[in-house]
């Protein structure tokens, strides 16, 4: 069952290498790719997209394993190395046929 999807954003898949991943578009001009935290997904970015998307191409997706992206299998999953975070997303940019983007990621303070 497919997590919250307001109507007002568009909503995308994309086969990756062998995983689907999932993401969340809205607006046109600049691209701007928003990077969730953890244990999140592209939903903690809802309330910004659409102010963002008046002057950027806004693109939120579900990385590896979460929200409605494929989940790797769970006993191999702290094994994947965060360089494969980076690939993935540069490859749904180019999959997107897009070559430059602005990238945004939250962080977590304890």
């Amino acid at each position: 069952m497919p997590l919250r999807r307001p109507d007002e954003f568009t909503h995308h898949e994309a086969q990756l290498d062998g995983i689907k991943s999932t993401m969340c578009a809205k607006g046109m001009v600049r691209r701007l790719m928003l990077m969730h935290g953890w244990p999140g997904f592209w939903w903690e970015w809802y309330k910004c997209i659409r102010a963002l998307a008046n002057d950027s191409d806004v693109i939120a997706p579900d990385m590896r394993g979460y929200g409605d992206s494929e989940k790797p299998d769970l006993k191999r999953y702290f094994q994947i190395p965060p360089d494969v975070v980076t690939e993935d997303h540069a490859k749904l940019l180019q999959h997107l046929g897009i070559d430059r983007a602005y990238m945004v990621g939250t962080t977590i303070r304890p």
